[in-house]
């Protein structure tokens, strides 16, 4: 396994009104995806989602719509979700990739339980197989998923500003190099702690 995976990348979409009911959505994720050795061009990948929303109410959207990673197997991935206000204070917030269960406490206190459910492709370093005594991981593509399942709360700062913090724990983690031709696969069976403190402003 690499001792890091990193993505830097630059977010870019757009939302379209197709009807009064129906919000269209289409967005890249341009950047770098790799273990942060010897970086060049192959490590560059722009994985894409297209999804429409439909609003049945104000308290109730569906949404549907494909990922698609070029480097991933398969490469399209089918997204679904669920925006349901139940009542003043509960919240289905059922999107990926963080479907949650959500309740107001306060005007700026809201409290949250579900998951956080990753899935990104890397392109490791031309010398990473070798230097682990299997040089046909050199240059491979790595497909990395994870499942958390937590709870924590969301703060909000001021009018622009929210804090979250949060905790749970890992129950699933894998590491696969499909597109070699062994099919190396490492899934993790260790269930582990994790500890998430996000800073999120909208102006």
């Amino acid at each position: 396994m690499p001792d890091s995976l990193q993505a830097e990348y630059l977010e870019v979409g757009a939302d379209i009104q197709v009807s009064p009911a129906i919000l269209a959505r289409v967005a890249a994720l341009p950047g770098i995806y790799s273990n942060a050795v010897d970086i060049t061009s192959r490590d560059f990948n722009v994985p894409f989602e297209i999804a429409a929303s439909y609003f049945v109410s104000s308290d109730l959207i569906i949404l549907a719509g494909v990922y698609v990673d070029v480097n991933a197997d398969p490469p399209v991935f089918p997204v679904f979700g669920v925006h349901w206000k139940i009542s003043d204070k509960w919240l289905i917030e059922g999107m990926p990739p963080r479907p949650q269960l959500r309740y107001l406490l306060s005007d700026t206190i809201t409290l949250f339980a579900g998951a956080d459910l990753r899935e990104n492709t890397f392109v490791v370093d031309q010398r990473f197989g070798t230097s682990r005594g299997s040089p046909q991981l050199n240059g491979a593509i790595l497909e990395y998923n994870e499942i958390r399942a937590g709870a924590g709360l969301t703060w909000k700062v001021s009018k622009y500003a929210s804090l979250d913090l949060e905790g749970g724990l890992t129950p699933y983690r894998r590491f696969d190099y499909a597109h070699v031709a062994d099919g190396i696969k490492v899934k993790s069976e260790d269930v582990v702690p994790y500890f998430r403190i996000g800073l999120s402003a909208a102006f």
